[in-house]
């Protein structure tokens, strides 16, 4: 049977390839993205010393349902060399009865007694029961199909990568918040090292997430706004693919919708699970996924990403609501999630030490763009600014006990530096790559950091890719300008995006007419006083800087999308994709 018909007898929709992968939902609304293969073509291989077979199956809802299969499912692997024959795998599923046995479900067996020879694995699923015959059943799935030798050798390092949505830095206790918010991510960062100065990319999540995974700045990899289905370009390699290549297991568990499969955000995943309805909290589920992958995989070498939506809108979390004190309602909304989150992430270093594996895991806890909340006295969320609110972000590295715990202060790590700080962590193979961030390793084990910095932001979501800005840090001392090039030339429009008046009242704040401003961050953080006109020199200096990186990353190709956000604007997204973004606020 070929692939096209497995899916078409599998009784689902077919919702397109991602690059070789295929998403497929079998079980609630949640989706899994793995490459198909054919179930029914054998799979040969010359076997080395200590390789193993590893794969997922899937038996769809239409086929265990179907009265022809009313009975026991028979999940077997088998392995045929010359005249001999061997059964690696065998499980008994029933799905129609037991909610645990539907899905996606992982087949990890040996191949010892196998090595040094050529043979042959056969995947079948069989069903038999008092009212069926006994038959091969027809419609089932495999995928993300490995055969090798993955153990984790000794130097060999994992990586967990870790992204909290929605995190502001300055929200953690580890960052002087007055709450006692975060004292798991405390105690883990204090054994590491955390930046003082960590600055996302962009202050939203799709183009965030896509600098982590690919080094690059949002007008380099291009995938920007929620409401739009841009995928990332073929010829851009991502962390997870460079992984791959070097003999990572992939897995992801994630928030989904702006974090998907069809942004191409599973390019290099063996598995990307996506949580299909972030409106209901999906941290329970990322993080108990992360922690049971974890020990069920402690001694391989992988790579895990985790993504939740847990802090984002609408703040379903209810921990501080009713406290009295400095903080505010919103606040108290807001920081009842982290709190949450907090002991989710406590639940995967848990995982992590019970494996014995803290040594050889390297931990990356991040965010991808902050919360405005009350710093300003119009809208309260995100990506509609780049003040740093939005923009500056937690940065967490931890390795067991093999870096020595510090924070880095006087210095501006940013997103665009993870990629090349893991490559050069794990010393993975990437040739002729060339990123425009910087690896941390000498920074992590302890050696000064650069004296001087430079971070670029980008705004994406409301004025589609009209806003930048430049951090210029020199010797602990740091200025910021940002610029909106269409207000500056007068010709921006907020009405043309505003769906509402109150809309078009905080859109004609956050970009202003001039298109300009210049602060000093180390006299006024908060971004409280403008000084464009009383600094022209040195906002002419950055300035320049900024409009020499923007001439070369967009080589004159700046075009202001569309930006209203109707239905009709959103191309390539499902009505479960639309409700999802809806119920986060967008």
């Amino acid at each position: 049977m070929t692939l096209s018909l497995a899916l078409k007898a599998s009784g689902l929709p077919s919702p397109g390839p991602y690059f070789g992968t295929t998403a497929i939902q079998l079980k609630s609304r949640n989706p899994v993205t793995v490459e198909l293969v054919d179930g029914d073509a054998p799979i040969k291989r010359v076997i080395a010393r200590g390789d193993v077979f590893d794969a997922s199956y899937g038996i769809p809802p239409e086929v265990w349902r179907d009265p022809a299969n009313d009975g026991v499912f028979t999940v077997e692997v088998k392995v045929k060399h010359g005249w001999r024959s061997k059964v690696i795998f065998s499980a008994q599923r029933t799905p129609s009865v037991n909610q645990d046995e539907r899905g996606w479900k992982g087949v990890t067996a040996s191949l010892d007694g196998f090595s040094g020879s050529t043979v042959t694995i056969a995947m079948s699923i069989w069903v038999s029961g008092p009212r069926v015959k006994s038959h091969k059943v027809e419609g089932v799935l495999w995928g993300g199909v490995r055969v090798g030798n993955f153990q984790r050798k000794p130097g060999e390092m994992n990586v967990i990568l870790i992204s909290l949505d929605t995190l502001r830095s300055d929200h953690l206790s580890l960052y002087g918040y007055g709450r006692q918010t975060s004292p798991h991510i405390d105690q883990l960062a204090q054994g590491g090292v955390w930046f003082a100065e960590a600055v996302a990319q962009a202050p939203n999540t799709k183009p965030s997430h896509m600098s982590m995974m690919t080094g690059l700045h949002p007008s380099e990899h291009n995938v920007w706004r929620p409401s739009n289905g841009t995928q990332l370009s073929a010829s851009i390699p991502t962390l997870a693919e460079i992984l791959s290549k070097n003999g990572y297991l992939t897995q992801a568990y994630t928030g989904s919708v702006l974090t998907s499969a069809r942004y191409g955000f599973s390019r290099g995943f063996d598995r990307y699970e996506e949580f299909g309805r972030p409106q209901r909290g999906d941290g329970w589920w990322v993080f108990g996924s992360g922690a049971n992958f974890i020990k069920e995989h402690a001694k391989e070498k992988f790579f895990l990403f985790l993504h939740t939506y847990e802090i984002h809108t609408p703040y379903r979390h209810r921990r501080y609501v009713g406290e009295s004190g400095a903080a505010g309602r919103l606040d108290n909304l807001y920081d009842g999630g982290i709190s949450f989150v907090d002991k989710r992430v406590a639940d995967v270093w848990r995982a992590i030490t019970e494996a014995g594996i803290e040594n050889d895991t390297l931990l990356v806890i991040v965010s991808d763009h902050g919360e405005q909340l009350n710093d300003r006295s119009y809208f309260r969320e995100h990506g509609h600014s780049l003040y740093e609110e939005l923009i500056r972000v937690p940065m967490i590295f931890r390795l067991g006990n093999r870096l020595p715990p510090h924070q880095v202060t006087g210095f501006q790590s940013q997103h665009i530096d993870l990629l090349p700080t893991i490559l050069d962590m794990t010393a993975a193979s990437a040739p002729g790559l060339a990123l425009p961030g910087m690896s941390l390793k000498g920074i992590l084990f302890g050696q000064a950091p650069p004296v001087e910095s430079v971070v670029i932001s980008e705004g994406v979501q409301h004025g589609g890719r009209d806003l930048a800005s430049i951090r210029y840090s020199i010797n602990g001392v740091t200025r910021k300008f940002v610029y909106s090039p269409s207000a500056a030339a007068g010709t921006s429009n907020p009405g043309k995006f505003a769906k509402t008046q109150k809309n078009l009242y905080w859109l004609a704040k956050v970009i202003p007419s001039h298109g300009r401003e210049f602060y000093d961050l180390n006299a006024d953080p908060k971004e409280k006083r403008d000084l464009a006109e009383s600094s022209p020199k040195e906002m002419a200096s950055l300035s320049a800087m900024l409009l020499n990186y923007l001439g070369r990353a967009r080589a004159n190709t700046w075009v202001e999308p569309e930006l209203n956000s109707k239905e009709s604007d959103m191309p390539g997204l499902d009505p479960d994709a639309r409700q999802q973004l809806r119920s986060l606020g967008y």
